[in-house]
């Protein structure tokens, strides 16, 4: 099993230029399993893990659960594909306007990033929140939503796990 990978971005409500905290470039072809994105009732339990291990710790400093938004989501499940072709690991450096447009009363945004080999959600989670910045986002407590979207991506019997977090207030 390789070492998880991250990257995350903070964002305001004006527009601010992507900040990438770290790269991870895969060599190799590969293709994605590439699904439709899919409504929160229906994650994947990968997701559904996160979104647990998230609001478990949100709920241990007294902070109020995040709800999954399907906005967020489709933003999130659409650059997941994207790292996961390109297989490179960066913000979304439209995800801001992305949520201005999908979201008319947002008011703070930001996205943890991650690339693990393996299929182990609590050791991603453990990833972001050794990571300071992946930890702020996940307990800002001015965020209300997150969109949590997983691709996987098989190659050479090995498997991915792109994973894009998009947390936002009033997003819903």
């Amino acid at each position: 099993m390789g070492t998880p990978r991250a990257a995350t971005t903070p964002r305001r409500a004006a527009p601010l230029a992507s900040l990438v905290m770290a790269c991870l470039v895969l060599v190799g072809v590969a293709t994605p399993a590439v699904a439709k994105p899919t409504p929160s009732a229906q994650l994947r339990t990968y997701d559904r893990n996160l979104l647990y291990y998230v609001n478990h710790t949100r709920h241990a400093h007294h902070l109020p659960a995040l709800a999954q938004s399907n906005r967020l989501y489709r933003i999130a499940h659409r650059w997941a594909e994207h790292m996961a072709h390109k297989r490179s690991l960066h913000d979304n450096p439209r995800g801001v306007h992305q949520v201005a447009r999908r979201c008319s009363r947002w008011r703070a945004y930001g996205e943890n990033v991650a690339a693990q080999e393996g299929t182990d959600a609590h050791a991603i989670f453990e990833l972001y929140m050794h990571d300071r910045s992946h930890r702020a986002n996940i307990l800002r407590h001015r965020f209300t939503e997150v969109g949590i979207a997983t691709v996987i991506l098989h190659r050479d019997g090995q498997t991915t796990e792109w994973d894009v977090m998009d947390f936002a207030e009033r997003c819903r």
